[in-house]
């Protein structure tokens, strides 16, 4: 758990020096509706719960056990 809780402060600390671009595969929710809020989150909530099964990679396919 402490590993995700540095990693959430690294990620937090960085997104204040990053902009948004069209090339972004998650519109940035800053300044927005709550509707893209919602949609921004439930991509990240898809995306992370996929990621925390260890035999799979966000593709949804299996990864390759060493």
């Amino acid at each position: 758990m402490l590993r995700t809780r540095a990693l959430v402060r690294q990620m937090a600390e960085a997104r204040g020096r990053r902009r948004a671009s069209e090339n972004d595969d998650v519109l940035d929710p800053i300044g927005r509706p709550v509707e893209v809020h919602q949609e921004v989150g439930d991509t990240s909530a898809h995306a992370s719960s996929r990621c925390s099964r260890p035999s799979w990679c966000s593709t949804g396919t299996r990864a390759q056990r060493t």
